[in-house]
């Protein structure tokens, strides 16, 4: 999928309004869900890249601002997973899920984008039932008596998460909230994995003050906002990601 997005500033005129329904090929009413926050919003979506190439150029030459994504060529770029994690004055000393390590000097962090994500759940619930036993009533001398049924079943819930999308250069990180280890943060670890993530987001934005902070992702509202009618936004969590990252960074 090739998504064009603009940048919305909010403060278009009636008439530029208009001028951009036309570009879009929408009605003013569906430009004016598209344009409900500010910030980058995707506007149109085309399987065909030369398609989205020429949208995204009408709007430029129109004299709105805007770029274009192309959401599979994120699968080429890796998104290394941290496992743990240590502060050092001058970097971040991460250990990844496949064992390497990488240290990321805090001055070329640039964007710091925190998200909620779906994660599966599975419970197990028991039930017990009773019934009538025929068997156990003539054994008892006709006094009805019944038999108990214990099961058990597996059922997958959904629950969810906090993740940050680290941006670094070229580097793509996601830091798990209840995918990691905390004990890099020191006396400063608390007891919940919910505390620790609050923690190490407070530790990255003061040691890294010129990276772009953006938290819009953590409700579902701004995610469908962003990004427009989908059948599962969660889906594409990574794109809205993305997007904020190359809105907020030169």
């Amino acid at each position: 999928m090739h998504a064009v997005i603009l940048n919305n500033d909010q403060s278009f005129p009636q008439e530029r309004l208009q001028e951009l329904a036309a570009l879009l090929q929408l009605t003013l009413f569906d430009l004016r869900q598209r344009l409900y926050t500010t910030g980058p919003v995707v506007v149109a979506r085309f399987a065909a890249e030369e398609m989205a190439r020429e949208r995204l150029q009408a709007l430029l030459t129109a004299g709105f601002s805007g770029f274009a994504i192309d959401s599979s060529a994120l699968d080429d770029i890796p998104c290394l997973l941290p496992r743990s994690l240590c502060f050092t004055p001058e970097e971040l000393t991460l250990s990844l899920q496949n064992d390497e390590q990488l240290n990321l000097p805090y001055l070329q962090l640039d964007a710091l984008i925190v998200a909620t994500r779906s994660i599966g759940q599975n419970q197990f619930i028991t039930t017990t039932q009773r019934s009538f036993s025929l068997g156990k009533t003539l054994m008892a001398g006709g006094i009805p008596m019944t038999k108990k049924k214990v099961t058990k079943e597996q059922v997958a819930e959904e629950g969810q998460e906090r993740v940050l999308y680290l941006a670094s250069g070229e580097k793509r990180l996601l830091f798990r909230e209840q995918g990691m280890s905390y004990e890099g943060l020191g006396e400063d670890m608390k007891p919940t994995r919910e505390q620790n993530f609050t923690t190490l987001l407070s530790r990255l934005r003061r040691r890294a003050p010129n990276a772009a902070y953006d938290e819009r992702l953590l409700t579902k509202a701004m995610l469908n906002r962003l990004l427009g009618p989908l059948p599962n936004p969660q889906e594409h969590l990574r794109l809205a990601a993305e997007i904020l990252v190359r809105s907020l960074t030169p």
